[in-house]
């Protein structure tokens, strides 16, 4: 294969897992509906739907437990 043909770079290779805290970023800009280019592209980190599952109910939990903290404060 002559030089000027070179191969291209394996565009299908899965991308590697989100961290945690990819997960907690992209639940949050969902829940604002302000997505990034970043979080849709292909090189873009990849979540499982159980990651996804478990970071939506932690922060359903803190949003939850912050409103009834702030309600117990108004209400004393």
């Amino acid at each position: 294969m002559p030089k000027s043909e070179k191969a291209e770079p394996d565009d299908h290779a899965l991308p590697k897992r989100a961290t945690w805290m990819q997960v907690t970023r992209i639940v949050v800009s969902g829940l604002f509906m302000i997505g990034q280019n970043k979080d849709f592209e292909a090189g873009a980190p990849r979540i499982g739907p159980a990651r996804l599952i478990i970071g939506a109910l932690i922060g359903f939990a803190i949003v939850i437990g912050a409103l009834l903290l702030l309600v117990s404060t108004i209400t004393n």
